[in-house]
């Protein structure tokens, strides 16, 4: 889920560091001062914190406490908190254009220590789909909670995604409470924008990748199709690319353009994956249809198609519409981008 050690090198790097406004630190200076941070409390002992940082060179493996360490640590060491959530792989930079990084980082924050709280508490698994269900729960929503996973393939069967689906109880073993209650007396949009913002929060959709599912079609096997279904990205989810990725293929960096349905989200995955490539996709940023704000989505595809950092693969499978507005900012691209058109044979129709 994060790369603690990463982490914990970097911190180590840093405390050692001579700079003009501090001296160099070891680690008990360094948790003299997280302890006075923290108000006494901090969330991990003197020992542990030493086991971690102490003596010439860590050897230790941080556990998830670290994290909670975070907001201290950016702090006495004169360090953007976003930079070391970076560094530990948990804020993917692909949503740096799209949120305001310090409030990203501190949602984030509150996201892991809930979440790393509750999965330890429970044995779960630090799944997307766990994330998403321990914020349902913890806000009190009286929800029957369905998750669905959608497996393609015979001779290799892959997960491309998981659907969460929540229905709100019925009012059977007792009165339901009030933030179900006051959800369900929300219109459609405002509900879905509710769960998402107030709920899940931006950032945690954002780096999850997760979207509201708008029509799941004719796979939904069991009647009227529900209202709120999230989808959680498993095979096509945002990934970083592995070290040493950015220097294959001559520091290519891959776009693919494709209509909604001609799977180009699942090339770039299984290319990505292959290359070691870090990936993304316009569908898993929030920008999903029928609610498809096309100027928000506009803005977002020009920041990313201005940026040249090799070592990435995405895709922009999206409407003509979309598709034209950037056209001129996508030739620009090619520059710095190899571009995969995929277009969708169709097959005539038998005759009545």
């Amino acid at each position: 889920m994060a790369d603690l050690a990463a982490l914990r090198d970097h911190v180590y790097r840093e405390m050692l560091d001579v700079r003009a406004d501090r001296e160099p630190l070891n680690a008990n200076s360094l948790y003299a001062l997280v302890d006075r941070f923290f108000g006494g409390n901090p969330p991990v002992s003197r020992t542990t914190f030493y086991s971690w940082l102490g003596g010439p060179t860590p050897k230790s493996i941080p556990s998830a406490l670290l994290l909670e360490c975070v907001p201290a640590l950016a702090e006495i060491l004169n360090i953007k908190e976003y930079e070391l959530y970076h560094v530990a792989g948990v804020l993917p930079r692909e949503i740096e254009a799209s949120l305001s990084l310090s409030a990203a980082a501190s949602d984030l924050r509150t996201s892991f220590q809930l979440a790393w709280r509750a999965l330890a508490g429970v044995g779960l698994s630090s799944a997307g789909e766990a994330l998403v269900i321990d914020r349902i729960l913890r806000n009190d929503l009286d929800f029957r909670i369905t998750v669905w996973p959608v497996v393609r393939g015979v001779s290799k069967p892959i997960q491309l995604h998981s659907w969460i689906v929540l229905e709100p109880v019925e009012p059977v073993m007792g009165r339901r409470r009030h933030a179900v209650e006051t959800l369900q007396s929300l219109s459609y949009a405002d509900r879905r924008s509710y769960i998402r913002r107030e709920m899940i929060t931006e950032s945690l959709w954002c780096s999850l990748g997760l979207r509201w599912l708008p029509d799941p079609g004719p796979e939904w096997p069991y009647g009227p199709e529900p209202e709120l279904c999230i989808e959680v990205p498993i095979e096509e989810r945002n990934r970083e690319p592995l070290p040493g990725a950015s220097g294959q293929l001559g520091g290519v960096r891959l776009l693919a353009l494709s209509a909604p349905f001609a799977h180009g989200e699942l090339l770039v995955a299984f290319l990505a994956e292959a290359l070691g490539f870090g990936s993304y996709d316009l569908r898993y940023q929030g920008f999903n249809s029928p609610t498809l704000d096309v100027s928000e989505a506009n803005r977002f595809c020009r920041q990313k198609l201005a940026e040249n950092a090799a070592g990435y693969a995405w895709s922009i499978a999206q409407t003509a519409e979309l598709l034209n507005s950037l056209r001129d900012a996508i030739l620009l691209s090619s520059e710095h981008h190899l571009l995969i058109l995929l277009t969708v044979r169709m097959g005539r129709s038998a005759a009545p």
